[in-house]
């Protein structure tokens, strides 16, 4: 019996794992979406990381931010205050 559920175990372990992740974008990647021109070409609407071609309307035009720079700033780590007071106990008050 043992036999029969090791390898069925283990293969729902190594699909569970991956279910769990979650696609977190970097402040690159977010900084890209906001840059990118969104277009429209027969009622569909898309993301390019160009101006939008001739047969397509422009709905928003490409946009001019450095998103390397982004990158290079949000690297460090910063801790909204909301969160630090959290985990701060709140002061004993004698009576």
């Amino acid at each position: 019996m043992r036999r029969l559920l090791a390898p069925s175990l283990a293969a729902a372990l190594l699909l569970a794992s991956g279910i769990g992740r979650a696609d977190v974008p970097t402040l690159e990647d977010e900084c890209r979406l906001r840059n990118a021109a969104v277009c429209e070409l027969n009622g569909v609407e898309y993301r390019l990381d160009a101006p939008c071609p001739a047969t397509a309307r422009t709905l928003r035009p490409l946009g001019s931010e450095r998103c390397r720079g982004a990158a290079q700033v949000g690297s460090e780590h910063l801790e909204l205050p909301s969160t630090a007071a959290a985990r701060t106990p709140p002061a004993a008050t004698s009576p």
